[in-house]
């Protein structure tokens, strides 16, 4: 019997259009002036003193601080100790972020002044409880605060659209980190900071995503149980933001990343099956199967790459 060869179609290379970074400002300051109202009308506004527990202070010049004084677990010290050497580094962020998108004297400007503001907030109630509370020799935290400081942080693009992708991502993962060093630090006091911090990073991670049209689905859908993850929709495209299931919260560690990716094809999956496995490549699932995608419901299946990665192949609707 002769066999059947199916023409796929060429491969397109489509070069990333370039943008003049001024005129991408310019255009999207409407929007920005817009989530910038947004955030003045939901933002709240605290102050660091009312959450730290002033009672329990005492003079170091008295009572000097000694290894066996906190309370906090060698974990949880570590992640408070990251997360305020984070925040700590605010002036190089600031300088990065003014640098990318702090032109002018309208909504731009005025948002990474309000960001700054509120983010330097978290250095001082963090640094605040964990003095008072003994829970990290201040010595040995202002030694690494002035060591941090000098070296700075930088990134070697100040291109907007990157840096504005960067910080959405990057106000997401601040998020979570404060929140579960919270939950995991078996204080009723830092967890209360904590979640008070991680809500203001959650306002900061809304004002990045909505200006980059960076919408979340499914997220009624996770919160009630009936799917396993949310999606990040970007454009036609769709995200998964698959939970690891080997994250570690006591240590942090992880094993997981990059879980597989989706190709959109026009041969019916039903022909190109046959195709795939004459020439050895390592088909998962001899069936298509209907799953959601960026486009809606579709039959897809997964196959193995020569580099053992998970590709999704999925019909075009």
């Amino acid at each position: 019997m002769a066999s059947t060869e199916i023409e796929l179609p060429p491969i397109v290379h489509r070069d990333v259009k370039p943008y003049d970074a001024a005129t991408l400002l310019v255009d999207l300051e409407p929007e920005a002036a817009r989530l910038m109202d947004r955030h003045l009308k939901i933002a709240t506004e605290w102050f660091p003193h009312e959450f730290i527990p002033y009672s329990l202070g005492k003079d170091f010049d008295k009572e000097p601080w000694t290894p066996d004084q906190p309370r906090l677990s060698g974990v949880a010290r570590t992640s408070f100790e990251v997360n305020l050497l984070t925040e700590d580094n605010l002036p190089s962020y600031h300088r990065l972020i003014h640098g990318m998108f702090g032109s002018g004297d309208g909504a731009w400007i005025n948002w990474v002044g309000q960001w700054t503001a509120e983010e330097g907030r978290h250095a001082i109630v963090l640094r605040d409880y964990l003095t008072v509370t003994r829970n990290l020799d201040p010595q040995a935290l202002e030694r690494s605060r002035m060591h941090m400081l000098k070296q700075g942080y930088d990134r070697p693009t100040t291109d907007p659209l990157r840096g504005l992708a960067y910080v959405a991502l990057q106000e997401v993962a601040t998020r979570a980190s404060h929140r579960n060093t919270g939950r995991y630090s078996d204080d009723p006091v830092a967890d209360k900071i904590m979640l008070r911090i991680s809500t203001d990073e959650n306002l900061h991670a809304a004002f990045y995503r909505d200006i980059l049209g960076l919408r979340i689905e499914f997220l009624e859908d996770y919160h009630a149980g009936r799917r396993p993850f949310v999606s990040a929709r970007v454009g036609a495209q769709l995200i998964d933001l698959v939970p690891d299931p080997t994250y570690d919260p006591t240590t942090g560690s992880a094993h997981g990343g990059f879980l597989h990716c989706c190709v959109e094809i026009e041969p019916r999956l039903t022909d190109i099956i046959p195709w795939l496995k004459a020439r050895g490549v390592s088909v998962i699932e001899d069936q298509p199967v209907p799953r959601m995608g960026a486009r809606g419901m579709g039959l897809s299946i997964y196959v193995t790459d020569p580099d053992g990665y998970v590709v999704e192949l999925k019909e075009r609707a």
